[in-house]
């Protein structure tokens, strides 16, 4: 997914981009499924990838601010919590939801899906662009 969305996203730092590209890639996913009497496993596949590498993510993340001593370190991963805390919750729902009511399982999985576009795209924008700066410094020796 190199959407102009996405790219505007950019961090600039690699393995963050990557990462980022990855949960997107897994979000476009999700949006293109469509339930179905047998597509609730499928989906639930996608959702629990996506929890994954969103752990994943976080702690890749999280010894980055670490290791540069990011004063915001404790801030940002509160934001992490939440964001765990929430799509465990949505997973739950989802898991609760029968396979073949498929009105209820379009909603959630749209629920979910709007979640994660909006989470990810505000999240990247507007909290990990904060460290971007403060981390390159570091990199050059400005800190």
């Amino acid at each position: 997914m190199d959407s102009p969305a996405y790219t505007c996203m950019t961090l600039n730092i690699p393995i963050i981009d990557r990462q980022h590209h990855q949960l997107f890639m897994l979000i476009d996913q999700l949006s293109k499924m469509r339930p179905s009497g047998s597509s609730k496993r499928n989906i639930g596949k996608i959702l629990d990838e996506l929890i994954e590498y969103s752990d994943y993510h976080f702690c890749t993340e999280e010894s980055l601010l670490r290791d540069n001593e990011y004063p915001l370190t404790e801030d940002h991963l509160s934001e992490h919590a939440l964001y765990i805390a929430t799509i465990g919750h949505f997973k739950k729902e989802f898991d609760r939801t029968y396979e073949r009511d498929l009105d209820s399982l379009s909603e959630i999985t749209i629920k979910i899906h709007r979640y994660l576009l909006t989470w990810w795209s505000e999240h990247i924008a507007q909290k990990d662009s904060q460290y971007v700066d403060y981390i390159k410094a570091i990199d050059i020796g400005e800190q």
